[in-house]
């Protein structure tokens, strides 16, 4: 039997370590982040996680999140470079809450595992269930060299996908386990491609503060609609009651092996209705395939256009369950 070259047939592992990381403690963490974002943190018990944008006055995202409920904390998990602009941001809104936030980063490490038999490799750590997971579900496990480490279900590529975050100076007893356990080391870059292939769109690359929260096409996973207020909760409010963006994340199907820049516009009928954000060859359709953003009234999957001057077709996502 020919082995699959997809790291989506097997067990995979990446080091994340380079990712942010904050620590929320004390009484009103929950309430004081539950007016922060756009998600409802507020209403995460221990062991529940959620998805979730930080943004300005005006709507748009200044940063994505993580947001993980342990017994003791909350953890944030943010974009690489990210930390110490989130922690400032949430200190400049601190006033009478009892919340301290802390980073870090430096003393903890973090990896990620995916693939169809991620679930095994934790089960080999001790974790059942894991298949069942909802995003931000979350659960300690012990390591062999004794280390409490946290693994949390993650949305980051298709199927299967968890992180499991160690204090720093387990990690080499960590990733040797993870080996042991069955997975094998594949690198960023192959992790990037897994993640476009998914539509998942990532700060900093897809999404920006030029971007309003509703365009990211994240709203049943990032926004909750029913809790109270915000920092830009009155604008994504006002959009909602208007039905849509003017223009919303896309897929495109591209013609040819080169990759598109990002900011590549996108053409129709001669006309500029977009522009491109990230693009990699799919590991599943193995062709390539980007992501960016489209006026809405040219969104409809199979639209076809032209990209950094390329034919190419909208495609609905994720890309491998529009099966090409």
């Amino acid at each position: 039997m020919m082995r699959s070259n997809n790291p989506l047939d097997t067990a995979f592992v990446v080091d994340r370590s380079d990712r942010g990381r904050l620590r929320l403690t004390g009484r009103d963490r929950q309430s004081f982040l539950q007016g922060m974002v756009t998600n409802d943190v507020a209403a995460l018990i221990p062991g529940r996680g959620c998805y979730a944008l930080m943004l300005d006055a005006t709507g748009h995202v200044l940063s994505d999140l993580r947001v993980l409920c342990a017994e003791s904390h909350l953890l944030l998990d943010v974009e690489p470079g990210m930390a110490a602009f989130v922690a400032e941001t949430l200190e400049k809104y601190l006033i009478m809450e009892k919340c301290r936030i802390a980073d870090v980063t430096a003393e903890t490490a973090q990896f990620f595992v995916g693939g169809a038999h991620a679930p095994r490799v934790l089960a080999h750590l001790g974790i059942a269930g894991a298949e069942d997971w909802t995003e931000g579900q979350n659960e300690p496990v012990g390591t062999e060299g004794g280390m409490e480490a946290l693994a949390a279900a993650t949305r980051l590529v298709s199927g299967f996908g968890f992180d499991l975050y160690v204090p720093a100076e387990g990690k080499p007893d960590l990733f040797e386990e993870l080996r042991a356990a069955g997975a094998t080391e594949i690198t960023g870059a192959a992790l990037e491609a897994l993640r476009i292939e998914a539509g998942v769109p990532r700060y900093g690359a897809d999404i920006d503060p030029k971007v309003l929260a509703p365009e990211t096409g994240q709203q049943a996973r990032a926004i909750s609609y029913r809790k109270g207020c915000y920092i830009g909760q009155e604008i994504v409010a006002r959009i909602d009651a208007r039905g849509h963006t003017n223009r919303t994340l896309a897929g495109f199907l591209l013609d040819g092996d080169a990759l598109p820049e990002p900011g590549a516009t996108v053409l129709e009928a001669g006309k500029e209705v977009g522009r491109v954000t990230s693009a990699a060859v799919s590991p599943t359709l193995g062709r390539a395939v980007a992501l960016g953003y489209l006026r809405r009234e040219h969104a409809s999957p199979g639209t076809e256009v032209v990209v950094a001057g390329r034919p190419a077709a909208v495609a609905a996502l994720p890309f491998a369950a529009a099966g090409g």
